[in-house]
């Protein structure tokens, strides 16, 4: 392969694609190690993409990927690019080492006990089912409970918080244009519930 021109073609909103990327990709290895897309090139071999991580020539394609799509201002546009996903340099690496401690191995092994508390009750009503579909049954339930628990979200509050989470998830999907409102809607409902939480804990340390 010589160009970009000629490597194989993948639209990435394709249902076949997201019902299978797995087994889609493993057959594209075969022939290419990038692959084209409406968004232009897309690594797919393993070897190169580390290679690119390790590369501080290159940059965070997020506000290209959120502007190509058209939205150019307003609250996702805004938000997302000041993320620690959009920025580089400098600005990533100061906002990283403000977080970076909650995310050491001694850090997570801390929540260990938790997290395995949580599996095993999802796991345990899927047991009692026979049966799941384990996307709705374990998978979407299991990351936003922990994320609950650590940030000290009220169980009673969980269900609201996936579904704000699940609504600016939007904002880094091929299909933001049509979930752009739903998008800003879970970011300003998340702002004013998180900025009560904050309030409260100042209020009543823990």
């Amino acid at each position: 392969m010589r160009t970009l021109d000629q490597a194989p073609l993948v639209e990435l909103g394709d249902v076949e694609v997201t019902l299978n990327p797995s087994g889609l990709f493993d057959e594209l290895r075969a022939q290419s190690w990038l692959v084209r897309s409406a968004f232009g090139g897309v690594v797919i071999g393993r070897a190169q993409v580390q290679a690119l991580l390790a590369d501080r020539r290159l940059r965070s394609p997020v506000t290209q990927f959120i502007e190509m799509q058209g939205v150019t201002d307003g609250l996702v546009h805004d938000r997302m690019c000041r993320t620690p996903l959009a920025i580089d340099g400098d600005d990533h690496t100061r906002v990283r080492n403000l977080v970076r401690g909650a995310f050491t191995p001694k850090a997570v092994d801390r929540h260990r006990p938790l997290m395995r508390a949580i599996l095993e009750a999802l796991v345990e009503a899927v047991a009692q089912q026979g049966r799941c579909e384990f996307m709705a049954a374990v998978s979407e339930h299991y990351p936003i409970q922990v994320m609950c628990h650590v940030l000290g979200v009220p169980v009673e509050d969980h269900e609201d918080f996936a579904r704000w989470i699940n609504a600016i998830a939007w904002s880094l999907s091929i299909e933001l244009v049509a979930h752009r409102e739903e998008a800003e809607w879970g970011m300003k409902e998340l702002d004013d519930y998180t900025s009560g939480l904050i309030a409260d804990r100042r209020a009543h340390p823990r």
